[in-house]
């Protein structure tokens, strides 16, 4: 009874097999790791780059709204009570309503599905008296706001933007 007792254990035909299923247990452990960490970087990417085409949409929105003050006339500007989205009031960007009249909907994404607008404020008034025109400076925001949906968000662009008129 002894040497079968030496026998069973000097047989170490299965330890093979138990140090291999270790071994590709801890691989299948560090691939789903590296699994899980791979979609967690791919979700920070999606959001990153949603976010910056936010933030490129409402400037853009601003960048239009700039072009427009650019290409008014002098009479026009000087007279801006007609458009609703010249004013001298501050806005309260704390409740953005795209559908409020200081909002001018952008040109920016024409597919309906986003709300891009953009607003400008007349930060002063004439600057320099001694001069035959005055520098008009102008606060522009571009908005993007978005409040459900797969491209929910919101991004607001402010520029600074001077006219000597």
């Amino acid at each position: 009874m002894n040497g079968k007792t030496l026998q069973y254990v000097d047989n170490e035909k299965g330890a093979a097999l138990l140090v291999a299923l270790m071994v590709l247990t801890l691989i299948a452990l560090l691939a789903m790791t590296l699994f899980q960490n791979t979609t967690i970087e791919l979700q920070i990417v999606r959001n990153d780059t949603e976010k910056k085409q936010q933030f490129y949409l409402a400037e853009a929105a601003a960048r239009e709204a700039a072009q427009e003050v650019e290409n008014m006339s002098s009479a026009q500007l000087m007279d801006a009570g007609g458009l609703n989205w010249i004013g001298t009031a501050d806005v309260d960007l704390t409740a953005l309503d795209l559908t409020d009249a200081i909002w001018n909907k952008s040109g920016v994404d024409t597919s309906g599905t986003v709300e891009i607008g953009y607003t400008v404020v007349e930060t002063s008034g004439w600057i320099d008296l001694s001069q035959s025109t005055s520098m008009h400076t102008y606060t522009i925001m571009g908005v993007y706001d978005v409040p459900s949906g797969i491209r929910r968000g919101q991004s607001v662009v402010e520029i600074g933007y001077k006219r000597r008129f």
